[in-house]
């Protein structure tokens, strides 16, 4: 029911938008803002565990295996980012690499396997190129190292450059990189660092992981002193909130504690859409969430709006703006958010 309240309120806010006269005077008594007020009242009685969340998670992950091609690859835009995408997040759900099901093509039904995902990004891994390393080949490299770890020994070079690098770079340094961040080129904008840091977890590397952390905890502390309730994805000098949350987030994987926690959480309510997203971007409002996790209750209100948000944009179809990254995204996320009821109940 809170999922046709919604979408009501956006027809009605459409409608108030064209044909109400004057907008000024009826924006007092009715309009978006009013009717938001309502929802987050009703959503105080309601509980996370109430919302349809599993169907949500079932429906998005049937339509991945559906969106696979015959030779195991995802997407069109970046097909080999994409695939590795989504070989990590079935990794995560536990999938093993010789997993299969079956999809319909235009000869019938066809049976494909995650080891024809890995067999294709893993021949692209073995031609990766180190001169100009991007965060996106080093994701590709991570996932590929997930299912088998020895990939990583051919390019301990690499890391071992990137710690020697990171000597000579500040946290202004840092900071400046992470303000290049767009949710539109996610994967192109994002510094290695995070990945990095994923990285270092994998193989033990303690050093590197103690200076990323390092570094990370700095960052935190200036983007406060500059003024955490003004996050802006513009270039007004402003860390985008997505890119805090990943902060904080990533800290948290590789068991560092965040600092900071209580400055983060005021930030967050601060700059809460008030339909319930981060940024009105679907990526941006998952790593949020998934930031928010370790700290909130079950009654915790940004969590409920996020999750409705969340819930509101799967299309039909399964996805999440017919994304295959922002899919990914809300799935984990929605994963998260069920994990955590179940511990909280």
């Amino acid at each position: 029911s809170l999922l046709v309240i919604y979408f009501i309120l956006v027809a009605v806010e459409t409608g108030y938008f064209l044909y109400s006269v004057p907008r000024g005077e009826l924006s007092e008594s009715f309009g978006m803002e009013k009717q938001f007020s309502i929802l987050e009242k009703k959503l105080k009685t309601i509980n996370l565990n109430s919302l349809p969340i599993e169907k949500a998670i079932n429906k998005g992950i049937e339509t991945l295996k559906k969106k696979v091609s015959e030779n195991g690859v995802w997407g069109s835009l970046n097909p080999l980012y994409e695939t590795a995408i989504v070989l990590e997040f079935f990794h995560s759900q536990n999938y093993e690499i010789d997993s299969t099901w079956t999809i319909k093509t235009s000869q019938g039904k066809r049976p494909v396997s995650l080891k024809n995902s890995f067999d294709y990004i893993s021949t692209i891994v073995d031609m990766l190129e180190e001169t100009e390393i991007s965060y996106e080949q080093l994701y590709i490299l991570y996932v590929v190292s997930l299912f088998d770890p020895s990939t990583l020994d051919p390019h301990l070079n690499l890391i071992e450059t990137f710690k020697n690098e990171l000597k000579e770079e500040t946290e202004w340094d840092f900071i400046n990189s992470l303000n290049q961040f767009s949710p539109n080129v996610r994967s192109r904008s994002t510094p290695p660092h995070f990945i990095f840091a994923y990285i270092a977890d994998v193989i033990g590397e303690i050093e590197l992981l103690d200076r990323i952390s390092l570094l990370f905890t700095k960052s935190i502390d200036i983007i406060i002193k500059r003024g955490y309730s003004r996050f802006s994805t513009s270039k007004t000098g402003r860390t985008p909130m997505e890119m805090f949350a990943r902060l904080m987030l990533t800290l948290y994987h590789i068991r560092r504690m965040p600092p900071k926690r209580q400055e983060f959480l005021k930030a967050v309510q601060q700059t809460q859409f008030i339909e319930g997203s981060w940024e009105d971007d679907i990526g941006t409002t998952g790593y949020v969430i998934q930031s928010l996790i370790p700290s909130e209750t079950i009654e915790s209100m940004p969590l409920k709006k996020g999750t409705l948000y969340l819930l509101a944009m799967q299309d039909k179809e399964g996805m999440w703006n017919g994304s295959i990254e922002e899919t990914i995204t809300a799935l984990k996320t929605l994963i998260q958010i069920k994990k955590f009821i179940g511990e909280q109940v």
